[in-house]
């Protein structure tokens, strides 16, 4: 359930030269939400396109597990040479996010260009496999 309340004035002033100026404020707003907190459950894999995409320093990875699955995020450069790895183990059904802050794993800053993201994903529990890729771009 939502509640959205909002209290807008509007008033006209006249200038010495005769110009009419309206003018409106806002002077209350109020919003709230009645809900019960729900985990939310995906149906299928998904992976998301990353944002900020130019991105600099960082960029998040959102993606989506039907079920509690193995996953591997991974960085590479165009010569699919692995740069980095940003998730290996196990995570439970849901939305999560990964971040990656243009860094390889030994912690030593990429140059600016085109990367590409894979994940690997396969259920635990229920016999599910996904992979899927992005492109990101870091600007320096």
């Amino acid at each position: 359930m939502q509640d959205l309340g909002i209290k807008l004035t509007t008033f006209m002033t006249q200038t010495p030269a005769g110009i009419i100026m309206i003018h409106s404020e806002i002077r209350y707003a109020r919003i709230s939400f009645n809900a019960t907190p729900d985990i939310e459950i995906h149906s299928q894999f998904a992976l998301h396109q990353n944002y900020l995409n130019p991105f600099n320093p960082t960029t998040t990875i959102p993606f989506a597990l039907p079920t509690e699955s193995k996953i591997k995020i991974e960085v590479f450069n165009l010569l699919g040479q692995r740069v980095a790895i940003l998730e290996d183990g196990i995570m439970q059904a849901g939305y999560h996010q990964a971040v990656w802050d243009g860094r390889s794993s030994s912690g030593v800053s990429v140059a600016s260009g085109l990367y590409l993201l894979k994940i690997e994903a396969a259920g635990t529990v229920k016999e599910m496999k996904f992979t899927g890729t992005r492109k990101l771009m870091l600007l320096k």
